[in-house]
């Protein structure tokens, strides 16, 4: 076991009321990576994947690693972190773990089926209508991003964008990519947290059956939760519209829970569902304005 996933996952899960849920090893690697830094080099680190930021269970377990108090009182229940770095088309299979300045971007943990553990991560874009992006682990995201990152650099140096700054980030990018490949070789990493291929849905996002459920079983809730999300994830201009299919997607997600057997994701969806009504009222207060 990672000696990091040893001293914090205890901590971690606390936070997030998730006692007994594993974290993926590939989170607390990263923290290995991150942490044998110094504060100028781990800045550069961040920076040379596009800008992105490590919140959520990341930001958490930096902190503690580096001694830093965290407050779980009692008046911060595991609904309040979970809601800490929520974004409004989040679906309850998803804890946010890194975000850029870049349209509503963010990163988050797979939660699929609680029973076996947060496996893979899913990238996205709040309020934009594109599919949601999914990767093996937090560490394959990382590594397709310095890819990303690189292409991009590359294409505004061709595009005359700032020439001398974007050379010296596509630089950084180039160096820290080896440097982090490195780290991976050196640990021998697996890129994979193990989350099964699943099956399609519309948001991208897929559908992971459940073992214990004979065909028929499963059938019925990849069914349910596959119309559930869609009306969830994908908007209308309308908050009417949004409410009501806000309204129908908590029902049949909540039915196929139910069927396969996933309590705590009925009980992120109630809390996910509670903060989304207000966001709907919020925007409609606005319109009227």
């Amino acid at each position: 076991m990672n000696r990091l996933k040893a001293i914090y996952q205890e901590q971690l899960r606390s936070i997030y009321g998730v006692d007994g849920i594993e974290f993926p090893d590939s989170l607390f690697w990263l923290g290995d990576f991150v942490l044998s830094l110094s504060a100028d080099e781990r800045g550069s680190f961040w920076d040379s994947l596009l800008n992105l930021v490590p919140i959520g269970p990341i930001e958490w377990l930096l902190k503690l690693a580096q001694g830093d108090a965290i407050n779980v009182a009692n008046s911060r229940s595991w609904d309040y972190w979970w809601l800490n770095n929520h974004y409004y088309m989040d679906l309850p299979e998803f804890l946010t773990c890194c975000t850029t300045d870049t349209a509503g971007e963010h990163w988050g943990l797979l939660i699929d089926d609680p029973a076996l553990g947060f496996r893979g991560v899913a990238t996205f874009y709040n309020g934009e209508p594109w599919p949601i992006t999914v990767y093996d682990s937090i560490l394959h995201a990382i590594s397709c991003r310095f890819d990303d990152a690189i292409e991009a650099y590359k294409q505004w140096i061709e595009d005359d964008f700032d020439v001398e700054t974007y050379t010296e980030c596509l630089d950084a990018a180039q160096i820290w990519k080896t440097r982090f490949a490195g780290f991976m070789a050196d640990n021998g990493l697996s890129l994979d947290d193990g989350r099964p291929a699943g099956i399609d849905d519309k948001t991208g996002l897929s559908i992971v059956p459940v073992d214990r459920l004979n065909a028929e079983q499963n059938q019925r809730a990849i069914a349910l939760l596959a119309e559930a999300r869609s009306l969830w994830y994908w908007d209308t201009s309308s908050e009417e519209e949004n409410l009501a299919r806000t309204k129908q997607a908590r029902e049949l997600m909540q039915a196929a829970y139910e069927l396969m057997e996933r309590p705590k994701l009925i009980e992120i969806l109630n809390v996910f569902y509670e903060e989304r009504l207000q966001m709907i009222a919020y925007r409609q207060s606005k319109k009227r304005q």
